[in-house]
C-alpha cells in the first residue's frame, strides 16, 4: 500500500480525507481559464509596449484595445497597466513567463510524463542543460535538448492537467 504523507491536520494531527482535498484542487483550479487568459493579456500587452518600431497612442489605450479584443470582460479599469510592474523596469519581458511554460511542458511530456524518475532522462536533462551554467544562450540549450519545433499540444495539456 502506497503511504500517503501530509495529509494531516496541522494542529489536530487528524487525517484529512482524500475527497476534502480533491474538492480543494478542483475549487483552486475553478478559473485556471481565466487565469491563462490574463496571462495571454498581459504577454500581449507587454509585446506591443515593447516593439520595434514603438507602439504609436496612450499606453492605456493599447491596454484597453487589447483588453477588450481578447478578453472575456470588457475593458473597465483605465490604471491596471499602471499598477502591473512587470511592465517597466523588467528585463526579460512579461511574456516569458508564458514562453517558459510552453517549453517546461514539452520537456515533461516528451521526456517524463511516462516516466518521471528516469535517470537516464534525468542525466541527460542534468547535462545538457545544468553543467553549462550560463556560459551558453538557453535558447541552444533548449534547441539541442527538444529541437527547434515545440508541440503546443503539450501546452494545453499541461492546462488541462492544471484543472483535473
Amino acid at each position: 500500500m502506497r503511504r500517503r504523507r501530509g495529509r494531516k491536520n496541522s494542529k489536530s494531527g487528524a487525517s484529512i480525507p482524500l475527497s476534502a482535498l480533491q474538492s480543494f484542487t478542483r475549487k483552486r483550479n475553478m478559473f485556471v481559464g481565466h487565469d491563462m487568459l490574463t496571462q495571454i493579456i498581459y504577454a500581449t500587452v507587454d509585446q506591443l509596449y515593447h516593439a520595434r518600431p514603438p507602439f504609436r497612442g496612450r499606453s492605456l489605450d493599447i491596454a484597453a484595445e487589447v483588453q477588450n479584443r481578447l478578453g472575456t470582460i470588457p475593458h473597465a479599469s483605465p490604471s491596471w497597466p499602471a499598477r502591473f510592474t512587470h511592465f517597466s523596469g523588467y528585463a526579460a519581458a512579461y511574456y516569458s513567463y508564458l514562453l517558459a511554460r510552453v517549453y517546461s511542458s514539452n520537456i515533461w511530456f516528451r521526456y517524463f510524463a511516462a516516466d518521471p524518475l528516469n535517470k537516464a532522462e534525468g542525466e541527460r536533462l542534468r547535462q545538457a542543460f545544468l553543467r553549462h551554467g550560463s556560459s551558453i544562450e538557453p535558447k541552444a540549450l533548449l534547441a539541442r535538448y527538444i529541437g527547434d519545433t515545440l508541440d503546443l499540444n503539450c501546452f494545453t495539456k499541461d492546462l488541462h492537467q492544471t484543472t483535473q
